[in-house]
């Protein structure tokens, strides 16, 4: 599959079967989530990979802790249905910002490097994305899971800034393209 493949195919993924991956496909996606574009060669990204029973333990701590807030009618959008894609599939991929300013001072002068850290976090997991696609793997960008920041940061034991969370596995469906904007409306010669 060449680049542009990989592009067209990919779809984010909420249904996964129980087949498990083989470690050496996860490896290969890191390795080339490691290739992608980093401000200054930052390379802020962290990765923790969890399957199961870890998984399923965060799965359930998470679950937990939305029953409560739910008692209360906070409105969280999506997060129970992110937290069901990550009990079913294999494989969830925690990632975090590995940078984190901690002094006053560096907060301060934080937004340009904070903001080059996080657009390399994005290029780095878009590749992943790739990456997955390009084995056969499908995959979801999970971004509602900075909800649980602090939990799952204890859990893993981390104080890295949790960015995002990929879950991997073998697609249970086959949606379709969702629509798009034509660049043409989007972009502006100059």
């Amino acid at each position: 599959m060449n680049t542009f493949e990989a592009i067209y195919q990919r779809r984010s993924i909420r249904k996964f079967n129980n087949k498990n991956i083989d470690k050496e496909l996860i490896e290969k996606i890191l390795d080339a989530s490691t290739k992608a574009p980093s401000s200054k060669n930052m390379q802020p990204w962290r990765f923790f990979v969890l399957e199961n029973p870890k998984k399923n333990e965060l799965v359930g701590l998470l679950k937990k802790k939305l029953t409560s807030i739910n008692k209360f009618g906070i409105k969280i959008g999506s997060i129970r249905k992110s937290m069901e894609c990550m009990e079913e599939a294999p494989i969830t991929i925690l990632v975090f910002n590995a940078k984190i300013k901690s002094s006053i001072i560096e907060k301060l002068f934080d937004y340009v490097p904070k903001t080059s850290n996080i657009l390399s976090i994005g290029a780095s997991i878009q590749t992943m994305l790739l990456a997955a696609e390009d084995l056969g793997l499908s995959s979801l960008w999970l971004c509602d899971v900075i909800f649980f920041r602090s939990i799952i940061g204890k859990f893993i034991n981390t104080k890295e800034e949790l960015i995002a969370a990929i879950v991997l596995g073998y697609s249970d469906e086959k949606p379709d393209a969702r629509p798009r904007k034509n660049w043409k409306e989007i972009t502006k010669w100059i």
